[in-house]
């Protein structure tokens, strides 16, 4: 990314990538991590390496466990699976074996940790796959913990300040951003590399930890140094000049109002200032999420991801412990709707016993996922559905099919649950009178087809994070081509138009449950567009509020016609950042 230089004690701005918005402001805290390379040390006792790296396997078990277990806690099953499938791979033999056929050979520990996990990573990444790409980002992640175990390398678990301070590192894996959750000084985060959708990414957001990526980290970026981080433009600011340090402690001063006042919408309604009414929803992973969404003042659940239920077994759950799960989450939230998407697997979502019955697949974002995999093993699929027959007596529940991108897999996924509705009712179990069947656009070939696919269904919702990958046919996990990821390119806003204009023809619900959702530069975009709901991670509900009341629908329905002109993702970037400005002054 570029970045304005000056006198090398004058004001510095560089531009990055915005990754967790908010505005941060501290002390810099550089975290110089041993480089991840070979030693070069002679192997003193190559029994006393095995012994030591049996003895880094297991802290790095431990470490992993209470990773999960904080996780959890704090940020709900669905992020804690990250640290849940590390503490599996830090076991996985193609890994365990390298690294002892190494010291066998004569390697030290350290470089046989570096050597193993490094000719694993370049098989992934030699696949070209963004499936395996994100496994070999995951495989680097384990050696790094076990290098720096037996290097005792600096690690982001063990630094604290008494003063607020901002981690700045080349990159932050996703074990080391779950920690940050817990350490009450981070005010924010700054890195060399690093995308908006990675994992790291993800749990930024949730702990609201103002982060930009993207930056070129100079020898400028010295500890203990004042460092400016706007979240929002991607912007990091050095030597900031007094004036810009009170322009800034001002907005920070405004932020840590609004986070107080947020506090106050919960309950109020989700309106524009001329009465265009947006509903809130969260995304959740599991039951215990959905008070979560309730606490932050949602008012629906809009994507309830049942892969997790899948994850980390060797067969699928049973009829009866999915209907217990899915009653959960609809009591729970009643009598708010619970959007309950089925099975999604496959792609970046790995279900063992699923990958056992389909095999290796050249291109698993490509192959057989998510609504394919529910048609091809029918039994799984009629086991899921049954389930949700029998939790629609418990609830608003609707049900949502990902990855759709034909009317016969809506017609034969229809089938199936009258199928299974009338088959449970008719063994006594009691049913809802009616459940909404939806489906989730997120291929270019859904969004093209959106007006002959909402004539079958009762909600479009988008997911934009596979949207704009296969719009753009850019790798979202790819640190490369992260410049390339552009949520806000013509062609994307061109079929969010094409989908709403089906929905709002047709008469059926248009929601949306990817990240865009959540981000306060599309809001205007998705009010013009006349979105009924927008589903985000639920400490977000009370933002996207906050900035929904600020917004004139009929202004921004002036503000997409001047969007539509415009032949770049950068100028619309721009156009929208003004306008969000303005909204509020």
């Amino acid at each position: 990314m570029d970045s304005i230089n000056r006198d090398p004690r004058s004001e510095v701005i560089h531009k990055g990538l915005p990754i967790s918005p908010g505005l941060a402001k501290g002390a810099i805290l550089r975290v110089r991590q041993r480089p991840f390379q070979k030693t070069g040390s002679p192997q003193v006792n190559m029994e006393h390496d095995k012994l030591r790296f049996k003895d880094a396997q297991e802290r790095a078990i431990a470490q992993l466990k209470e990773l999960a277990d904080s996780t959890r806690s704090t940020l709900g099953p669905e992020k804690a699976a990250i640290f849940e499938a590390h503490q599996l791979m830090v076991q996985d033999p193609m890994l365990v074996d390298g690294i002892l056929a190494a010291v066998s050979q004569g390697e030290c520990l350290e470089d046989a940790i570096v050597e193993a996990t490094m000719a694993i990573k370049a098989q992934f990444d030699a696949l070209d796959d963004p499936y395996f790409k994100e496994r070999a980002a995951d495989i680097l992640d384990i050696g790094q913990r076990l290098f720096r175990i037996v290097t005792g390398g600096e690690d982001i678990s063990q630094i604290d300040s008494s003063n607020d301070y901002v981690i700045v590192t080349d990159e932050i894996a996703p074990s080391d951003a779950a920690i940050l959750g817990i350490k009450k000084n981070v005010k924010g985060v700054v890195t060399a590399q690093g995308g908006p959708t990675s994992h790291s990414a993800i749990l930024l957001k949730a702990l609201e930890i103002p982060s930009v990526s993207g930056i070129p980290l100079d020898d400028s970026f010295q500890r203990g140094e004042l460092i400016l981080v706007d979240g929002i433009a991607g912007e990091v600011t050095l030597f900031p000049s007094e004036g810009t340090r009170e322009s800034f402690d001002k907005r920070l001063a405004t932020q840590e109002e609004t986070r107080s006042r947020l506090k106050d919408l919960k309950g109020k309604p989700t309106v524009t200032k001329d009465g265009a009414t947006v509903l809130l929803f969260g995304n959740i992973a599991s039951p215990k999420d959905a008070q979560k969404v309730l606490n932050f003042g949602g008012t629906g659940v809009g994507l309830f991801r049942t892969e997790f239920l899948f994850m980390g077994r060797t067969d699928a759950p049973s009829e009866e412990e999915q209907y217990r799960a899915y009653r959960e989450a609809l009591e729970a939230m009643a009598p708010h709707p619970v959007i309950i998407r089925t099975l999604d697997a496959g792609g970046d979502k790995e279900v063992p016993f699923l990958k056992t019955l389909i095999g290796e697949e050249a291109n698993p974002f490509l192959g057989l996922r998510a609504i394919r995999v529910c048609l091809e093993y029918k039994d799984i699929f009629m086991t899921q559905l049954r389930a949700l027959a029998r939790a629609s007596a418990h609830g608003n529940l609707k049900i949502m099919l990902p990855m759709v991108t034909s009317l016969w897999e809506v017609r034969t996924a229809k089938a199936m649950f009258a199928e299974a509705y009338l088959a449970v009712r008719d063994q006594g179990h009691p049913v809802g009178a009616h459940v909404d069947m939806g489906i989730m656009i997120e291929v270019p070939a859904a969004a093209a087809s959106a007006r002959h696919l909402a004539k079958e269904v009762d909600f479009f919702s988008i997911g934009t994070n596979d949207l704009v990958q296969y719009t753009l046919a850019v790798d979202r996990q790819n640190p490369n081509l992260l410049s390339w990821y552009e949520p806000f390119h013509p062609a994307v806003i061109a079929l969010l138009e094409t989908t709403a204009q089906a929905a709002h023809e047709t008469g059926i619900e248009l929601g949306m449950c990817g990240e865009m959702a959540g981000d306060p530069l599309a809001l205007p975009i998705l009010v013009a567009l006349g979105f009924h709901e927008l589903s985000m991670s639920a400490p977000r509900i009370p933002w996207v509020h906050d900035y929904l009341l600020k917004l004139s629908k009929d202004r921004c329905t002036e503000l997409l016609n001047r969007i539509k002109e415009m032949g770049s993702g950068s100028a619309i970037r721009e156009e929208l950042t003004r306008f969000m400005e303005e909204a509020q002054r």
